[in-house]
């Protein structure tokens, strides 16, 4: 078993032999993102290893066992099988880097927004209560800095299990090499199939994450566009249509 996009490899890195076919499957864990956020300021002494996953152990298919299982079409369906889950990997984290690349893209834009609004606010001596109008900016600057957080989280550690040939070719008769071979490709799509289950949940939540920001933002706008014709309207009428000016005659001395 693999550690994909670990930092090395070794048995302190969570690589280990193949999994063995218990007879009952053995549930792994996988850290939330905050406790992979919190895991990148420690200290490499006090980091947990491959930020704290462990992974499962999971039981031989019934049909890896059978004797139609060492034949060469079993094999090559087993083998497609593992290789459609590790591509399932590679899609969730291609979407998460543009899912990044997104949500950064909007923050900035987000930041600008809300120094704009501060600077309109300011410069037109805006009521306290014009004020609110920051709350949704500030709400889309934290959705939208939690989907970049998450998104990241996805191109992280995961588990993978390539088959191994050596224990194939230990054996002489060739359907019990396939045989052995279609098992270890069995549990590898169950092992890429679980690294890409919880990557795809992951990048759905820094999406769910989006748009909560982008809605926000939305919102921000519409409230500053609101505020902004109550508060600058009067201000443009009185300018427009300055009060009268008393004319009182001036008095007469006496002479």
């Amino acid at each position: 078993m693999e550690a994909q996009a670990g930092t090395g490899g070794g048995p302190e890195e969570g690589e280990a032999s193949a999994l063995p076919a218990g007879p009952t499957a053995k549930a792994g864990y996988w850290p939330s993102w905050w406790q992979k956020f919190r895991n990148d300021f420690r200290t490499a002494r006090g980091a947990s290893a491959n930020d704290g996953l462990r992974a499962p152990e999971f039981q031989l298919p019934d049909w890896a066992r059978g004797p139609g299982a060492g034949t060469e079409v079993v094999l090559e369906a087993a083998r497609r099988r593992h290789q459609d889950a590790e591509a399932r990997i590679d899609k969730a984290e291609a979407r998460a880097a543009r899912l990044v690349q997104t949500a950064l893209s909007l923050l900035a834009i987000t930041f600008v927004s809300a120094g704009y609004q501060a600077h309109r606010l300011r410069s037109a001596h805006a009521p306290l209560y014009t004020w609110i109008a920051g709350v949704p900016i500030a709400a889309a600057i934290f959705c939208l800095a939690m989907s970049a957080v998450e998104a990241v989280g996805v191109d992280r550690v995961g588990y993978v299990q390539p088959a191994e040939p050596g224990p194939a070719a230990s054996l002489v008769d060739e359907a019990a090499q396939r045989r052995n071979l279609v098992g270890q490709e069995a549990l590898a799509a169950l092992m890429a199939n679980w690294t890409a289950r919880h990557k795809v949940n992951e990048g759905l939540q820094a999406r769910a994450w989006m748009t909560r920001g982008v809605t926000a933002l939305a919102m921000s706008g519409i409230s500053l566009i609101v505020i902004w014709a109550v508060v600058a309207g009067p201000t443009r009428a009185t300018t427009r249509n300055p009060p009268p000016q008393s004319h009182r005659p001036a008095s007469q001395g006496r002479p």
